[in-house]
């Protein structure tokens, strides 16, 4: 599976700063971020997990607040 937007997306939350956001929405977005960076490590991982991971963190940092 491709997994380069899943990166991409990873590097970006990685970048963020947990001062800038709610204790409640950073936890969000940390756990999607372990779950992704598990998908993106699983040599065994499908598309359909790979884009899940992808849009599970998407929108959790989206909800960043």
């Amino acid at each position: 599976p491709n997994k380069d937007l899943l990166q991409d997306l990873i590097n970006k939350a990685q970048t963020l700063n947990a001062a800038n956001y709610s204790a409640k929405t950073w936890s969000v977005m940390t756990k999607a971020l372990d779950e992704a960076k598990a998908v993106l490590d699983d040599p065994e991982a499908t598309q359909t997990e790979v884009d899940n991971a992808k849009e599970v963190l998407a929108k959790a940092i989206a909800g960043l607040e």
